[in-house]
C-alpha cells in the first residue's frame, strides 16, 4: 500500500513538472531570474538595460510597452526579477552626433519583481 502511494505522488509530481514546463515555454520565452544588480535608462532606445545576477541571471532589457510587468512592479537595484525572455534589443544612449548603441540585452517578455 505505501509503494502504490509513493508511486502515485511519483507520478502527479512528474506529470504536473511536464505540463508546468510545456506551458512555460509555449508562453514564447525562455526563464530568467536573479537580483538586478545594475540598471540603466536609455534615453534614446526608451528603455532600460538591467544586468541581473544569479541564479539564472544575464543582461536584460526592460522594454516599457512590450514587456508585461506584473505584481510589486518594481524595476531597480536590488530587486528580485522571475519572468521569460525573447530575442534581443539595444540600449541606446545620446552622444555627440546622434545615438549610438552601448548595450545590447535580452529583450523581456514578461516579468514579476518582489517588493
Amino acid at each position: 500500500m505505501k509503494y502504490k502511494i509513493l508511486i502515485l505522488v511519483g507520478v502527479v509530481f512528474l506529470i504536473t513538472f511536464y505540463v508546468t514546463r510545456d506551458t512555460i515555454f509555449a508562453q514564447g520565452g525562455n526563464p530568467f531570474g536573479g537580483r538586478i544588480t545594475y540598471r540603466e535608462v536609455c534615453a534614446c532606445s526608451n528603455n532600460m538595460y538591467l544586468r541581473v545576477s544569479a541564479p539564472r541571471g544575464g543582461e536584460f532589457m526592460y522594454q516599457p510597452g512590450h514587456t508585461k510587468l506584473y505584481e510589486f512592479g518594481q524595476i531597480r537595484e536590488n530587486i528580485w526579477l522571475l519572468g521569460l525572455w525573447q530575442g534581443q534589443q539595444v540600449c541606446r544612449q545620446p552622444s555627440g552626433d546622434g545615438c549610438h548603441t552601448v548595450h545590447t540585452g535580452n529583450l523581456i517578455r514578461m516579468t514579476g519583481t518582489s517588493r
